[in-house]
C-alpha cells in the first residue's frame, strides 16, 4: 500500500489508517487526527478548539476571530461546514472526552507523530493530514 502520492501527500486509504490507529491507541489522540482529517482546521485551532464552536444542530464548526489570549492565524472568523456524519463523530468525541481541548500546538504535533509511527507511515504532520482533506474536497 502506498501511504502517499506522488506528490508526497497522504492518501484517502492512509488516512483513514491514521483514524484507526488513532482511536485504538487513545480517544484523544482520535480526536486530534479527525478533526484535522475533516475539518481542515489548522494546528492553532484544533489546539484552542473549545465545544461552544461546534454547532451539531447545524453542522457547523465557528471558529472565533479571538478567544482569551488566542487568536487564529488568519486573524479572522471562520466557519467550517462540516456533515451530518462528521458532526455526529465529533459530538460522539466530545461527549467521550473530558479533555478534547485547550493543549498546546506541540501536543497536537506530538500526537500526530505517535499515531503515524504506530501506523507505521512515515513523517506525517499535521499538514499533511489537512492537505488531504484539501485534497478530498476538490
Amino acid at each position: 500500500m502506498t501511504d502517499k502520492n506522488q506528490n508526497g501527500e497522504l492518501t484517502p486509504k492512509a488516512y483513514n489508517k491514521l483514524v484507526k490507529t488513532a482511536q485504538n491507541l487513545e480517544n484523544r489522540y482520535g480526536f486530534t487526527v479527525y478533526m484535522i482529517g475533516k475539518t481542515g482546521m489548522r494546528t492553532g485551532e484544533i489546539a484552542h478548539f473549545h465545544p461552544e464552536w461546534f454547532n451539531a444542530e447545524s453542522n457547523v464548526i465557528n471558529v472565533p476571530k479571538s478567544q482569551d489570549d488566542w487568536q487564529p492565524k488568519t486573524g479572522k472568523e471562520r466557519m467550517i461546514s462540516i456533515s451530518s456524519d462528521t458532526a455526529d463523530t465529533i459530538d460522539w468525541y466530545l461527549n467521550t472526552l473530558d479533555d478534547a481541548y485547550g493543549c498546546s500546538e506541540e501536543s497536537i504535533r506530538s500526537h500526530v507523530a505517535v499515531v503515524s509511527e504506530k501506523a507505521g507511515i512515515d513523517s506525517v504532520s499535521p499538514h499533511q493530514i489537512r492537505s488531504a482533506y484539501g485534497n478530498e474536497l476538490i
